[in-house]
């Protein structure tokens, strides 16, 4: 009684182990498959169609198919199946079914496959087609100095408000990765795109009217929002497009974007009736840059504030400055993506170099 008792619990114990070790397998299967560790299928598929010479129609035009390594020795494709990469399926075993064959590619492959179409009726007649695996594109990072883009987000920058400071930033640095097995080696271009943004405001009690958003700086110079007729007509909507980011690269400063990206430091509401603006400065409506001024009127958008003609919320993540739209193509593969810089705080620094006091002596 004793060892059956024994007994049960030992195959008690070796299921619980066995069941163990399961749920180990099934999970570590899970984690590759989300972390990438097995190779995934690419499932695409081509078909191919022979035609046989004089009359495709005649009932001895049936085609037999062969695929195969070009080099079937090379470094890569020694001692595999080519099978294992790209399989062939006719449609059918008639004349005229035989002639139509689909490729499956079940995964990236680094040697040249060769299809060979043969004429049954004659097999010194054939027809062959060169398969390969292009290069992909398959992802990419990028940063400018110390600021390193969020894609498909925002991504936050520090402004230096100083003429005389060095703003964060600096060339582009682009890495990119690519398909590591291939067959045919693909060139890739890089284009860069900066282009305006629209920042939704919260509002309230501001004489009845709707539709605002806050922007900054696209504007050819500066102008009083209460002069409409200039307001219109000295908006510039394309003042980013003559920007070259690779060769210039990206630096976030007020002055780097006056005298760079033609911005004028701007804050502008568009809203039913017409296009109200007014420069990054305590003065709204004078021609100040000042630091100090500048920290105040980004300070009041931040927390909200009121004007003569009402007041508005905003709730604040930040100021949008522009979107940047980064586009890698290759001959057979592409990748874009877009992220926005948003001014979500600011330095007011300059080198010190010099001093001097207002009197070179005091006598008393």
């Amino acid at each position: 009684m004793n060892n059956e008792l024994q007994e049960h619990k030992k195959s008690d114990t070796v299921k619980w182990i066995l069941t163990l070790v399961g749920f180990i397998l099934v999970g570590m299967l899970l984690i590759g498959i989300i972390l990438g560790w097995f190779e995934k299928k690419a499932l695409e598929s081509v078909t191919l169609t022979a035609t046989v010479k004089p009359d495709n129609t005649a009932e001895n035009t049936g085609v037999d198919w062969d695929i195969k390594w070009k080099n079937s020795s090379s470094s890569w494709a020694n001692g595999k199946s080519v099978t294992s990469y790209v399989t062939l399926t006719p449609s059918g075993d008639s004349y005229a079914q035989s002639k139509i064959v689909t490729l499956n590619n079940l995964q990236p492959f680094g040697e040249q496959i060769v299809v060979t179409a043969t004429a049954r009726d004659n097999p010194e007649v054939t027809a062959s087609c060169n398969v390969d695996y292009v290069q992909k594109i398959t992802g990419f990072s990028l940063s400018f100095g110390t600021v390193s883009c969020n894609f498909g987000g925002t991504t936050n920058v520090v402004v230096e408000l100083n003429a005389n400071g060095t703003p964060v930033g600096g060339a582009a640095k682009l890495d990119k990765t690519v398909s590591t097995v291939y067959s045919l080696a693909d060139t890739f271009n890089i284009t860069y795109s900066l282009t305006p943004v629209d920042t939704p405001l919260l509002y309230k009690n501001w004489g009845g009217m709707s539709d605002y958003w806050l922007d900054f700086g696209y504007a050819t110079e500066q102008y009083d929002r209460t002069d409409l007729a200039t307001v219109n007509a000295k908006l510039d909507r394309s003042a980013l497009t003559g920007y070259n980011v690779s060769q210039k690269g990206l630096y976030f400063g007020i002055q780097y974007f006056r005298d760079n990206l033609g911005l004028n430091g701007y804050y502008r509401y568009y809203r039913a009736g017409g296009v109200y603006s007014f420069p990054m400065g305590a003065q709204e409506f004078g021609n100040t840059f000042s630091p100090a001024s500048m920290i105040e009127s980004y300070d009041r958008i931040k927390s909200g504030g009121s004007y003569n003609d009402g007041s508005f919320n905003y709730t604040y993540s930040g100021l949008d400055l522009f979107k940047l739209t980064v586009k890698i193509q290759g001959a057979h593969s592409s990748i874009e993506k877009t992220t926005i810089f948003t001014m979500n705080g600011y330095t007011n620094t300059s080198p010190i170099n010099s001093m001097e006091v207002s009197n070179s002596s005091v006598l008393f």
